[in-house]
């Protein structure tokens, strides 16, 4: 019987990825425990130099490749899909965890209960889970993600551990929401929709440090990772409450520029996106507030489909990429 299993999807980045292999090795791994690599399609199979490796045991690894490319968030999908324990940990495979980090998962896991869907661990990327708690409602999910540093953690991958079962029941709604790049928050708020809940653990599980610029949550990206959840069915609670809340209290010095930037920051597709999208906030908003906002939009988009001012005003919009938020 497999209780924990350890999935780092991966993709071409052979030096992090032995760096993980060796920290997990350094630690003492039960034989409940399995361990699984998915390879994204690199450019040359990551395998055969992987088991030349000193000091692992390359066989405790189930190594998988893709037949293609499916994408970063795709393959984080993959995880629980390959996976055989009754917990699936998502790996990063730069984000080498620290010792103890399975001891602390393996007694977290004979603590839950049946209806706990994820173990969400504390991280110095984002972090704010100080005390132990249990989130069981939309509700107080959305108070937490209020403050920004809760949302990135939870954005977070290596600092999830899900209950495998529960997450299957919902792979349809990850793959549906995988362009958000934040597929686990997604099946995350239809789990505490149906009534599971998400158990706050304060420690940690693994030591990182800075991410490639490439790599890197930018503001316009981590806003629209949580503002496209919003539109899960029955999570409008979810999109009234804490984004609203966490634009204008982050943003609020930025505000008009991030709105110009989402419309001219990406390429021809946005304008359009970006008008649908605050269509939809100026009806939640209401009010003389919602019209302002819909007539910006409106406006906002007649500009951003015109390529030569879309390029002109990027440069003056855009601003330093933030080096706490991290794609996992």
């Amino acid at each position: 019987m497999v209780r924990l299993s350890i999935t780092i999807p991966t993709y071409d980045r052979l030096a992090q990825l032995s760096a993980t292999l060796q920290a997990l090795f350094d630690d003492v791994l039960p034989d409940d425990v399995e361990l699984v690599i998915i390879d994204n399609h690199s450019p040359e199979a990551l395998e055969p130099e992987l088991r030349k490796l000193q000091g692992i045991d390359p066989q405790r690894i189930r190594f998988i490749r893709n037949s293609a490319n499916v994408g970063l968030a795709a393959n984080v999908l993959r995880c629980f899909e390959v996976a055989e324990g009754d917990w699936v940990w998502t790996l990063s495979d730069d984000d080498p965890p620290i010792r103890g980090a399975v001891r602390s998962i393996m007694e977290e896991i004979l603590s839950t209960g049946p209806n706990d869907f994820l173990l969400k661990f504390n991280s110095s990327n984002g972090g704010e889970v100080a005390e132990r708690q249990t989130i069981s409602d939309l509700e107080s999910l959305s108070a937490r993600c209020e403050n920004i540093r809760f949302y990135s953690n939870l954005l977070f991958i290596s600092s999830c551990v899900f209950r495998r079962k529960s997450v299957l029941k919902r792979l349809n709604v990850g793959y549906h929401w995988a362009y958000s790049l934040a597929p686990h928050v997604a099946m995350s708020l239809h789990a505490v929709l149906e009534g599971l809940s998400i158990r706050l653990v304060p420690c940690e599980l693994v030591k990182h440090g800075r991410a490639p610029v490439g790599q890197q949550w930018n503001s316009t990206r981590l806003i629209t990772g949580f503002t496209s959840l919003g539109d899960l069915e029955g999570a409008e609670i979810f999109a009234k409450i804490a984004m609203p809340k966490l634009a204008i209290g982050y943003l609020r010095s930025r505000l008009w520029r991030m709105m110009v930037l989402r419309f001219v920051a990406e390429n021809e597709r946005s304008p359009r996106f970006w008008r649908t999208f605050y269509a939809r906030q100026s009806l939640l908003i209401g009010g003389w507030r919602g019209w302002v906002i819909g007539q910006l939009a409106w406006v906002l988009y007649w500009i951003g489909i015109m390529p030569v001012v879309r390029h002109t005003l990027r440069p003056f919009f855009e601003s330093p990429v933030p080096t706490d938020y991290r794609r996992s």
